[in-house]
């Protein structure tokens, strides 16, 4: 999300207090923590790139430079910079937009997180709910918070999602049919076939699924 002015004078105070003297580098780590947090940038920890910088912008990345950053974050080595650098772009409205055929291409990222960011950033962007949904049954049948994540992400689709949750009801492992039936529940989706798949679930030879 774009910096309000709030952030932008905090920025400012931040970039500021930097000093030139590489003696006193290591002292800024959190000053460039701080700045990274507050802008969403990566960028050089020098403080003339990012006084450079702020001369440039006034505190406020533009939505570009922003997209560009988070697509760079997705290849870091800290999963949780590759988590929200997949799902803030999402966040970033028309600018997002130009970035869905990395995010489909992120449905099949080997870090999970990514994954589940880059489904989180296509529901906010409204893009392409079967390829997105289709995506995120996969990770149903992993561990409880990534299968829970997972599940409520497909249910916000609503009933875009409908059906292929009913499809995934279909899967004999339970976990995965657990969070289909979840899911459709909280999709909206009233209609008959929808209907009918939830009362087949309760034949389910699962506890939990029934």
């Amino acid at each position: 999300m774009l910096a309000n002015d709030n952030d932008t004078r905090g920025i400012k105070a931040l970039v500021n207090e930097l000093s030139t003297e590489e003696k006193r580098k290591g002292e800024h780590y959190y000053h460039y923590y701080y700045l990274e947090r507050a802008t969403g940038l990566r960028l050089e920890r020098k403080p003339e790139v990012w006084k450079d910088w702020f001369r440039r912008t006034g505190g406020r990345p533009s939505s570009a430079e922003m997209r560009k950053q988070y697509l760079a974050s997705i290849g870091s080595s800290d999963a949780l910079e590759r988590l929200d650098g997949a799902r803030l772009i999402g966040r970033l409205g028309r600018e997002g937009r130009r970035a869905i055929p990395q995010l489909l291409q992120l449905l099949s990222h080997p870090d999970r997180w990514v994954r589940l960011g880059a489904a989180e950033s296509l529901l906010w962007l409204s893009a392409e709910p079967k390829s997105t949904v289709s995506a995120l049954v996969v990770l149903f049948a992993d561990r409880n918070e990534i299968s829970r994540t997972a599940g409520a992400i497909a249910a916000s689709f609503g009933r875009r999602a409908a059906s292929t949750l009913r499809d995934a009801l279909r899967s004999p492992e339970a976990p995965v049919s657990l969070r289909a039936v979840e899911g459709l529940g909280l999709s909206g989706a009233h209609d008959d076939a929808s209907v009918d798949a939830l009362a087949r679930a309760l034949e389910d030879p699962s506890p939990d699924v029934r």
